[in-house]
């Protein structure tokens, strides 16, 4: 089983104005929130058999994923 999850496993390492991702002028959990959905509609679901995720966040990244499920719970795996 560990093989067929590697095979689907995507990470996302850095939320806009963190790290080497783009900077930009505005930033809130609504934006970042669009930015992880077109990154999961991109690299994610197009490539996958999968039309679901399981996200997991932790600190900040757990209020993008909680954003996100407010905005999309369609494509979550719960």
């Amino acid at each position: 089983m560990g093989g067929k999850v590697a095979a689907e496993f995507s990470l996302q390492d850095a939320e806009r104005n963190h790290g080497e991702s783009p900077h930009t002028s505005e930033c809130s959990y609504q934006l970042m929130a669009a930015d992880l959905r077109e990154f999961i509609q991109k690299e994610v679901l197009s490539r996958s058999r999968f039309k679901t995720v399981f996200l997991l966040g932790h600190s900040m990244g757990g209020k993008v994923a909680a954003e996100f499920s407010l905005q999309d719970a369609e494509v979550l795996f719960f």
